[in-house]
């Protein structure tokens, strides 16, 4: 049995009831009275907390009109400008102190997802009682350092990570002071059933030590339902309210009131629940994602760029220029691409 991660006055772990947390998204649309209103169903709904995303379009990728920061095939935002997306899609910073005490009103925790090193000192004013890492930034080691120097829980999220990638995470994370929750994620979006591999749960608790969790991206509801039955001890779904939003957002998330019939709801579990459980280790011991899926999320990671046009070839270190990380596609392909800004 794993020894449980206090968030705020919350235990989360073995022997303890499942922490549930509604993920805001994009799905306030840029109104903030929109935001208040999830809040609020997610009190109704049963949430114990409420996450955000704090980041800027600038913080998180580049502005460019280059192939590599324009969406491909494949994905819901296809054809869009990451730079674009992340505009349309930020939470407002001036926004979050107000949430907060919103949710504190409502009895509900607050906290986020920061995405670089200003945002968990913001983050910090607030006093924020836990930060989730991303999945796409597992992989970034300093931000990791500096969330677990806040000496406050982490959550990480391993949906397309490798054993390799998650052991070094979890390492920087206890050397400098976190401590964690283990977050099984799938980052696609929707989530296909065959891609969950939840028999990763107590693979996961077993090796590091530390409660686990699913963020769950299907439509369906088997996948909590036999997370929790493999031990899952936090749930993290995004929700929204019935608004007019863009298809591009509702198609993965989660409508409080919809409803349907009993009996269509239990079949349902029943069919996904088949295909839900797969087995560990396969193919470089990921732990959520098929291959296939896997490289396609991967291209959402961040790459290095140097900030100004240069000739160093691709591949070849560039000594003492000075580079930025930032998202762009296919960043599995392009890692340490030269792209200057135009």
């Amino acid at each position: 049995m794993n020894e449980p991660t206090a968030i705020r006055d919350r235990n989360v772990g073995d022997g303890n009831p499942v922490y549930i947390v509604a993920e805001m998204s994009a799905n306030h649309g840029g109104d903030y009275s929109r935001a208040v209103r999830i809040l609020q169903e997610a009190k109704t709904a049963g949430a114990d907390a409420v996450k955000l995303q704090t980041y800027t379009a600038d913080t998180l990728t580049i502005k460019s009109e280059q192939d590599c920061f324009r969406i491909g095939h494949g994905s819901l935002w296809e054809g869009k400008r990451l730079y674009d997306l992340y505009q349309e899609a930020y939470t407002p910073w001036e926004w979050h102190p107000k949430l907060k005490e919103v949710a504190r009103r409502l009895g509900l925790d607050l906290f986020s997802s920061p995405f670089d090193a200003t945002a968990v000192e913001f983050l910090e004013t607030m006093d924020v009682p836990c930060y989730k890492i991303s999945s796409f930034e597992i992989i970034d080691i300093p931000l990791i350092r500096r969330v677990a120097r806040t000496g406050k829980p982490m959550i990480l999220s391993t949906g397309m990570a490798t054993r390799e990638e998650i052991d070094e995470a979890v390492r920087e994370a206890r050397t400098h002071g976190a401590r964690g929750i283990v977050l099984l994620s799938v980052s696609a979006y929707p989530a296909p059933a065959e891609e969950m591999n939840l028999r990763a749960i107590p693979r996961l608790s077993h090796d590091f030590g530390f409660p686990v969790g699913l963020s769950d991206h299907t439509l369906g509801s088997a996948a909590p339902v036999a997370a929790v039955a493999l031990g899952a001890c936090l749930m993290k779904n995004t929700l929204r309210f019935p608004v007019r939003l863009p298809v591009r957002i509702v198609r993965f998330q989660w409508n409080p009131r919809s409803s349907r019939p009993w009996w269509k709801l239990f079949v349902e579990r029943r069919k996904l629940s088949e295909n839900l459980i797969t087995f560990w280790g396969r193919k470089r011991r990921r732990v959520a994602l098929s291959g296939a899926l896997c490289l396609w999320s991967k291209r959402w990671r961040r790459a290095t760029f140097s900030p100004r046009p240069t000739s160093v070839p691709f591949g070849r270190r560039t000594g003492c220029l000075p580079v930025i990380t930032r998202r762009c596609w296919a960043a599995a392909r392009r890692v340490g691409y030269n792209a200057g800004r135009r």
